[in-house]
């Protein structure tokens, strides 16, 4: 492709060198974008030519700006800080836009090392039942390939406490993730009732049932349909009525503890 057909005619040389080598090197020193990257361009482009990045509402000619799956667009420095900051943060992993997944692939816009601390992110935050090093000032993520030697899943068996705590867990039946296993309850908020969800609790309520053990499969079967009919008609979800109350007024929080996710 000539890169020169993309360019004004007004292009300088220093425009064409920084656009070569964002596309043939891919691994630009951070310095090089925000600002710096802006500054170069916006002097041989016109104000029309330019278009906004979505995060830090600079203005960047269409070369400069990254364009996921969906119609937003973001400049290097902000692209790159959307990853890093979902390294940090598993609730941010992996990064998105509009709900869809970013490719985060060697290239033009991440470097080798981003790339590469994406993985074992990735890694990490993809292994159900986690092993970090048992050293505070290390606490380094260990992947199950390198984990040598007898080891267990879940809580330790010689762990009394925690074992103790599971049993309670049981005998009250009380949930746990199905993910990392932990014991989970309800802060705060109302049972929104889904086909999947009403279908679990109904039954866990059919399973708590004194006969339950005297009913054949479909007798089982025919008292699930029935909760699951009754949780999604008749559940506390009190959003219907909620009103407008006018004035000044003190909110009072009040957690609420449930079996239920």
């Amino acid at each position: 492709m000539d890169i020169s057909s993309l360019l004004p005619a007004d292009a300088t040389d220093e425009v064409l060198i920084y656009i070569l080598r964002s596309l043939n090197h891919g691994d630009l020193p951070d310095s090089m974008s925000g600002q710096t990257e802006s500054s170069i361009w916006a002097s041989s482009r016109n104000e029309s030519q330019t278009t906004e990045c979505i995060a830090c509402n600079n203005q960047f000619p269409p070369l400069a700006l990254f364009k996921p799956s969906c119609s937003h667009e973001y400049c290097r420095a902000c692209l790159v800080g959307l990853v890093r900051s979902s390294l940090q943060d598993e609730s941010l992993f992996p990064p998105k836009c509009c709900g869809q997944t970013i490719p985060i692939k060697q290239g033009r816009w991440f470097s080798p090392q981003l790339v590469g601390q994406f993985q074992a992110k990735q890694l990490e935050f993809d292994t159900p039942n986690r092993t970090y090093c048992s050293e505070p000032s290390c606490s380094t993520f260990i992947p199950p390939v390198f984990i040598a030697g007898s080891h267990h899943t879940g809580v330790c068996p010689s762990d009394t406490a925690s074992q103790q705590f599971l049993q309670l867990a049981v005998q009250n039946g009380w949930q746990q993730c199905y993910s990392c296993h932990r014991v989970v309850e309800l802060d705060t908020g109302c049972y929104h009732m889904r086909p999947s969800s009403a279908i679990f609790v109904a039954n866990a309520v059919v399973d708590r049932d004194d006969n339950v053990d005297r009913m054949d499969a479909a007798m089982r079967q025919a008292h699930v349909e029935e909760e699951r009919v009754n949780l999604m008609e008749n559940h506390e979800c009190p959003h219907r009525v909620w009103g407008l109350r006018a004035g000044d007024h003190q909110l009072s929080y009040h957690g609420l503890s449930a079996l239920w996710l």
